[in-house]
């Protein structure tokens, strides 16, 4: 695990599977289950190793502290290592300050955030400045959407 200027990312948690295959209806109609993704995490030099796996594709998804989440698809070969580099990305973060048409700090705000493509959702409320913080966010365009009690909500992309 590296950045884009290649250091080595530590204590970075990394899930090793299908993320979303937890049960599935078999072709004669009964129900099967797949096996939870299996989680590790990466050594001070970025690392980490996973044995027997039972696929020859597989996927990674990759969390930390300060980073994007980041899925990567991987091609194993039974029987043998494979070595896989996956570079990650700081986690983008929004921060802000909502503010009346006076230009005093709003009160009672909340903003949420929308990544329409992946439907990933959070929610904060704005402190008593009118500001708020966002973190820990996909990489990629969001909308966001803010209110303020006794005032119409606005949105912005």
């Amino acid at each position: 695990m590296v950045t884009a200027t290649g250091s080595p990312v530590p204590a970075a948690v990394v899930f090793v599977g299908e993320p979303n295959l937890v049960g599935f209806m078999l072709a004669d109609g009964g129900t099967g289950k797949a096996a939870s993704p299996v989680r590790t995490t990466t050594d001070a030099d970025g690392r980490f190793r996973v044995d027997d796996l039972d696929t020859s594709k597989t996927t990674l998804l990759v969390c930390g502290e300060d980073l994007a989440p980041t899925m990567q698809a991987v091609d194993t070969v039974c029987g043998r290592t494979t070595d896989v580099v996956v570079v990650v990305q700081n986690a983008p973060a929004v921060v802000g300050r909502l503010l009346t048409l006076s230009g005093e700090p709003a009160q009672a705000t909340s903003v949420r955030l929308l990544d329409p493509k992946d439907r990933f959702r959070r929610f904060v409320a704005g402190n008593a400045d009118g500001t708020f913080r966002l973190g820990h966010l996909p990489v990629g365009e969001v909308v966001l959407q803010a209110s303020a009690h006794g005032f119409a909500s606005t949105s912005a992309t």
